[in-house]
C-alpha cells in the first residue's frame, strides 16, 4: 500500500528523497522556514482539501521541524533525541510540551 504522507512515490524516485535534496540546498534557517510554511499550508487547507491527510502531513512536517531543531540548536533546547520524535502523536506531543513549559 502506498504511504502518501511519509513516503509519497512522486517524492521518492531516484537515490534521494525530495525533502532531503531541499534541506541540502538550503541553510538550516531557510529549511526551518520551509518546514514552517508547509505546516501552515496543510493546517490551513485541512477543511477545504485533504481533511485528515492534510493534518497528517502537517504533523509529518512538524516532526521534521522538531528533529531539525534538535539537530541544529547548540546547546539543544529540547531534552530529547531526534530519533525519539518520529513516534509522536497528539497526546505524546501535548505531554512533551507540557513537561517543558
Amino acid at each position: 500500500m502506498k504511504d502518501e504522507v511519509n513516503s509519497p512515490e512522486h517524492y521518492t524516485s531516484g537515490g534521494i528523497e525530495c525533502i532531503d535534496a531541499i534541506e541540502a540546498a538550503l541553510t538550516p534557517e531557510e529549511f526551518r522556514g520551509y518546514l514552517k510554511g508547509n505546516i501552515m499550508k496543510y493546517v490551513w487547507r485541512e477543511r477545504k482539501k485533504g481533511g485528515a491527510q492534510s493534518i497528517a502531513k502537517a504533523k509529518w512536517y512538524l516532526n521534521r521541524l522538531l528533529t531539525h531543531k534538535v539537530k541544529h540548536e547548540s546547546p539543544p533546547v529540547l531534552n530529547v533525541r531526534a530519533d525519539e520524535l518520529d513516534a509522536f502523536d497528539k497526546v505524546e506531543a501535548y505531554h512533551f510540551w507540557q513537561e517543558r513549559a
